[in-house]
């Protein structure tokens, strides 16, 4: 067995939170496996929503057990981390998401590190543009290039992301002679917890809508890749010909990330005619969901047609095929492809409000007994493809024996292919291209030398 540094995100699942996000629940889906072979685990957590650090224990009966360290992003800190690592003195590192894997890619140290990318980085960060501006574009571009320049071995939350990570490898020198055939990625789904689920019916109906009402779920946060001018004008046309139709948000604005998108959705509604059918809970604990699981009738993720979308994934529909909730969705992912491959589910195309009405309004006017059939078959196919141990084998028989990726021994050769060179590279292409080249052009060169300065990889 071998000592695992994790650095991962927080919550994690089973803490009681109002705020749980997909980047806790992808960390747990990475750790648990891991604590249940048997490892000597010391897990770092970085949280947003916290702050003080926390010193816990995870106790998994005879699985074994974990100590747990969480700490504030605002408080954290490189020379701390080092020092976290040279006293557990692990014999590799997994980290989880971006942010800890750009910190594991700073630690001093030799040991073999796996990196955990949830999503995909670079569409992430055009797709945040929209709120923050170019200006952010930059950083997102160094994190992941000195994330892949140190990576050992990378999984991906999609195929199309595990296949645009090659193609970044391949762009910062990583695929060489000396790592030719050897299989730097793999592909990790998203995934469920099997635990036991208490529910205490009664949140949903006879106090906030009818028995008979139709009820749609929206879970979770309202990122930039939500939709919400298609959701919105979807539902409020489908609820225009079926009164017993109600929207139930448990969920909200993403702290510190994303403060646009939630609000446009509630202006929407708010001057809308139809406003008490949409149900706006913001955030509740994370005992209470799945209360509201079993109470609705349908979830629903409506997504832009974006990068970011078809690169990445959506973790609760995973939550709602465990529970037995049929699934609404836009073919954008590459989940929702298998979703309509496999019939467990109703897909309809992205960024067209005329089909997600009349698909809400067919979806509402089947038999308890129709939907529940599609329920069922979803999540018999989860159960066989989506668990914790069935998605992260390949993690777990690499931390049996961790490795370094081959020639790592000639990182330094990979930092200067890089982009530390690039200005001399622009400027002997143009010489030797043409020797009597004008002042006007060499101008040109000196500002573009300039533009790449503000750029520092490596």
């Amino acid at each position: 067995m071998s000592k695992i540094l994790i650095l991962g995100r927080g919550p994690l699942p089973f803490e009681s939170a109002r705020y749980n996000n997909a980047l806790g629940l992808r960390t747990w889906q990475l750790v648990k496996p891991l604590i249940k072979d048997g490892h000597e685990i010391s897990l770092l957590i970085v949280e947003s929503k916290i702050k003080k650090e926390q010193f816990s224990k995870y106790n998994d009966g005879d699985n074994g057990k974990i100590k747990l360290h969480t700490k504030p992003d605002s408080n954290f800190n490189l020379e701390e981390l080092q020092r976290f690592h040279d006293g557990f003195k692990p014999d590799c590192i997994v980290a989880i998401t971006h942010l800890p894997a750009f910190y594991a890619s700073k630690i001093k140290t030799e040991v073999p590190i796996w990196v955990d990318l949830t999503g995909h980085w670079l569409t992430e960060g055009q797709a945040l543009t929209k709120i923050k501006g170019n200006k952010i574009i930059d950083s997102y571009i160094k994190m992941e290039y000195t994330i892949l320049i140190r990576a050992d071995k990378v999984s991906c939350i999609s195929e199309s992301s595990e296949y645009s990570t090659i193609g970044e490898l391949g762009l910062v020198g990583r695929l060489n002679r000396e790592t030719l055939g050897y299989k730097f990625t793999t592909k990790i789904m998203p995934s469920y917890e099997e635990r036991e689920n208490k529910i205490n019916r009664g949140v949903l109906r006879r106090k906030l809508v009818k028995r008979s009402d139709f009820v749609i779920l929206w879970m979770g946060g309202y990122n930039v890749w939500t939709d919400v001018r298609t959701l919105f004008h979807g539902i409020e046309e489908a609820i225009k010909k079926n009164k017993n139709i109600k929207f139930v948000s448990i969920g909200g604005k993403i702290y510190n990330h994303d403060k646009e998108t939630y609000p446009e959705f509630l202006n929407l509604i708010k001057k809308s005619k139809f406003k008490k059918h949409f149900i706006l809970l913001g955030w509740v604990n994370t005992e209470d969901v799945n209360n509201y699981i079993k109470e609705a009738d349908v979830g629903i993720v409506i997504e832009k047609d974006i990068y970011e979308g078809k690169l990445g994934t959506k973790l609760r529909i995973i939550s709602w095929f465990y529970n037995g909730l049929p699934v609404i969705c836009n073919e954008v992912t590459e989940l929702s492809e298998i979703i309509k491959r496999e019939k467990i589910g109703f897909v309809l195309p992205p960024e067209d409000i005329q089909s997600l009405k009349d698909l809400i309004l067919y979806v509402s006017k089947l038999k308890k007994s129709e939907l529940s059939k599609v329920a069922k078959k979803a999540r018999a196919y989860c159960l066989r493809n989506f668990s914790f141990d069935t998605t992260t084998k390949e993690l777990r028989e690499w931390a049996k024996n961790p490795r370094r990726a081959p020639g790592y021994k000639n990182l330094k050769y990979v930092k200067d292919l890089g982009y530390s060179n690039i200005n001399q590279i622009i400027e002997n292409k143009i010489r030797n291209t043409n020797s009597t080249i004008t002042p006007k052009i060499f101008t040109l060169i000196n500002k573009l030398k300039r533009s790449f300065r503000l750029i520092k990889y490596g």
